[in-house]
């Protein structure tokens, strides 16, 4: 899916592509490292999003978390297990405030089990599920926002976008 930044944005698109008959989403795109011990090089898929955005509620009724999708997110696994590249799986954090993830914000959200902080899945993991849609995303990091101090992560954006195309192309072929 290619979308603006935010949960509205998304899910409007989402809507509209599930009315004219698509019904599995793939989401690819970047998200922020919440913690310093992880390998911020590996691909993340998000078995479940933390639901601090507001478009979610609209969808379904409050809990702290909404899942992506199991048997997608076996196809990604497996995808990425095809082509050798190493990825971690877990929670991420969606939020729809850019730039505010305070230090204590995200100390609660990595005590919750949070990996990384993106402004959609949550808001798209909640519209798939109201319509009855398969949902998953593939993240990669683009920065590390764990510490006290914001570090970007230096990597070739061009060669990196590509391929995380190329591999949710191929787990949709599937």
């Amino acid at each position: 899916m290619l979308f603006r930044s935010g949960g509205p944005s998304a899910t409007n698109l989402m809507e509209e592509l599930s009315y004219v008959g698509i019904n599995t989403f793939l989401a690819c795109g970047s998200c922020g490292c919440l913690r310093d011990d992880i390998d911020s090089s590996l691909f993340f898929i998000p078995t479940s999003a933390i639901r601090d955005e507001g478009l979610s509620y609209h969808y379904l009724k409050a809990s702290r978390t909404v899942d992506t999708n199991k048997s997608l997110n076996r196809t990604i696994e497996n995808t990425l297990n095809q082509y050798g590249m190493k990825y971690i799986k877990g929670k991420v954090w969606t939020t729809d405030a850019m730039y505010r993830e305070t230090p204590n914000r995200i100390a609660r959200r990595v005590e919750e089990g949070a990996l990384g902080v993106d402004m959609e899945c949550a808001s798209l993991a909640a519209c798939a599920k109201y319509n009855n849609l398969t949902f998953s995303s593939l993240f990669y990091f683009t920065d590390l926002i764990g510490s006290n101090k914001w570090q970007w992560r230096l990597y070739d954006k061009k060669i990196l976008r590509t391929n995380l195309v190329k591999l949710c192309v191929a787990a949709l072929r599937k």
